[in-house]
């Protein structure tokens, strides 16, 4: 799934276990999800991934007419819903 970020930095996990989620500039780790016993830890690094700035215009229209990062979160709480990352 393509994202965009707001101010996304990368970010690293030491535990082999660990998944990338998505990538950012210089195709680098910026959401990975790694678990936790029974459940898991998703970091995100972009201090505003999921507010509005993010996701559409003010007005509620898209970025440049397209909704990848409404797309994202909706691929995204299926895939933690279903367990895809454990």
């Amino acid at each position: 799934a393509f994202v965009r970020f707001h101010a996304a930095w990368p970010i690293r996990c030491s535990d082999p276990n660990a998944r990338v989620i998505a990538n950012g500039r210089d195709n680098q780790p910026v959401v990975i999800a790694r678990p936790v016993g029974a459940g898991q830890v998703i970091l995100v690094g972009d201090t505003g991934f999921a507010m509005n700035k993010n996701l559409e215009q003010q007005d509620g229209q898209p970025f440049e007419g397209l909704r990848e990062n409404a797309d994202f979160w909706q691929w995204f709480l299926a895939a933690l819903e279903d367990g895809h990352f454990h």
